[in-house]
């Protein structure tokens, strides 16, 4: 969070701040932030924290994780009581791609799509339990 003066930190200040930083030179002002942004190491400390600390989740607010949306389950996560592994979305048992690219589900809706291919599947002979792929080519 980057601030000109102290009184924004109430205004700006959300639960998802990492550090704060300002513009103020040397000897100026009472230093009301954690980072001189005129200071390289400073800079290089904050590019280190973000580095170490930033994360995405999926903005999908499926409350499985037992937050009533993502940005609370990221609250917690910024504090340190939590880490992006509590997000079940992250890491689906369920997992489509298109393109290579990851589709969003929440829980319940990969619990369906899992349910009905292997419901599907299981009746065709030879059909085992186990890891199952399924690549559709589009024309």
């Amino acid at each position: 969070m980057c601030l000109r003066e102290e009184s924004e930190k109430t205004e700006l200040f959300d639960g998802l701040q990492l550090c704060t930083a300002g513009f103020v030179s040397k000897g100026v002002a009472p230093k009301f932030y954690d980072f001189n942004i005129l200071d390289d190491e400073d800079v290089k400390k904050i590019a280190e924290i973000v580095t170490n600390k930033s994360f995405k989740l999926p903005n999908l607010n499926c409350g499985e994780c037992g937050y009533q949306d993502c940005y609370g389950l990221a609250q917690e996560i910024v504090k340190g009581n939590k880490t992006s592994g509590d997000c079940l979305s992250l890491e689906p048992s369920t997992l489509v791609k298109v393109d290579g690219k990851i589709v969003p589900m929440n829980p319940f809706i990969a619990k369906i799509l899992k349910n009905t291919i292997t419901g599907l599947l299981s009746s065709l002979k030879g059909f085992i339990k186990g890891d199952i792929e399924i690549k559709i080519k589009q024309k």
